[in-house]
């Protein structure tokens, strides 16, 4: 991430250090931030990376609903679930705090880096407990995800297969005495397995931020219109990502940047938009134009 901000560093000893966090079993010692890290109500939002429109949209609202309701929305910035959460909070004029799994001067995924860029201009953070520099390894993800629920006073998981990463997010979260909130969906959906399976061991079954905010013991605020940002409509720079994935069957990042003569952030803010209207999907390091779900044909 090529930025001229400070980096800022708070022991787990100092009392402007996250109430909750430091209430954690193995709190971590040292956090390392980009941005504003103020005390907040926060809620965690999490889910697949591998999500659907719908959970993406889901996501984008709950998210938009938070911070309506004077929350912060804690996530991970992943693809997916993660980065709709945070969208959906910036796009309300609200606060969002990104947790990562490495050095807060290397984002994760690369292609988050203006995501990244936004949250911090928007008032909220990047944080983690990994020193800067620090590369992204798979292990550090799963002592991520005790920092993401350790936030927050609850968390909300919207589509966990089997092994989603959401789910260690809950067992933490359980362990801390917080919350745990699980969107429901198709039982047909490898989406929904590890989420039904919450549900199953306990976990609340919500269908709106309102079922959340009742079992908290809060008062919601009117429920707000739908958002104009989840909407379909693309600016010029998402539209000639479409073509050239409509003519290519896909393409990576490095691919697009060649083929377009775009700035690497302008590609990849695009395409995070992209995902997250739910109309571009990742596979590996290739993007694709989603499919849509044919209408069944009536036969008379």
């Amino acid at each position: 991430m090529q930025h001229n901000r400070t980096i800022h560093t708070i022991t787990s000893l100092e009392p402007d250090f996250p109430p909750l966090l430091q209430e954690i079993p193995s709190c971590p010692k040292n956090i390392f931030y980009l941005g504003t890290l103020t005390n907040q109500r926060c809620i965690a939002i999490v889910g697949t990376r591998k999500a659907s429109a719908q959970g993406c949209q889901t996501a984008y609202a709950f998210a938009q609903t938070c911070v309506q309701q004077g929350w912060c929305v804690v996530s991970g910035l992943a693809l997916g679930i993660d980065a709709a959460a945070h969208q959906g909070a910036l796009d309300a004029g609200g606060c969002t705090w990104a947790v990562i799994a490495g050095g807060v001067d290397r984002i994760y995924p690369q292609q988050h880096e203006q995501l990244a860029t936004n949250i911090i201009e928007s008032g909220g953070c990047i944080l983690s407990e990994y020193a800067p520099q620090t590369p992204t390894y798979p292990n550090q993800f799963i002592a991520r995800n005790r920092i993401i629920s350790g936030l927050a006073r609850a968390i909300v998981i919207i589509e966990a297969p089997r092994a989603s990463g959401a789910l260690t997010t809950a067992r933490f979260a359980g362990e801390q005495g917080r919350d745990i909130f699980v969107v429901p969906g198709p039982i047909s959906s490898e989406n929904f397995i590890g989420s039904h399976a919450l549900i199953r061991d306990g976990a609340r079954l919500v269908t709106s931020m309102n079922d959340v905010w009742y079992d908290m013991g809060e008062s919601p605020t009117e429920t707000p219109s739908p958002p104009t940002n989840t909407s379909t409509e693309i600016d010029t720079c998402q539209q000639r990502i479409m073509e050239i994935l409509r003519r290519e069957k896909g393409a990576s990042v490095d691919k697009l940047i060649a083929m377009t003569t775009l700035k690497t952030q302008d590609v990849q803010a695009a395409l995070s938009a992209l995902i997250i209207k739910g109309m571009v999907v990742q596979e590996g390091i290739t993007f694709k134009i989603t499919v849509p779900s044919r209408t069944p044909r009536h036969h008379t």
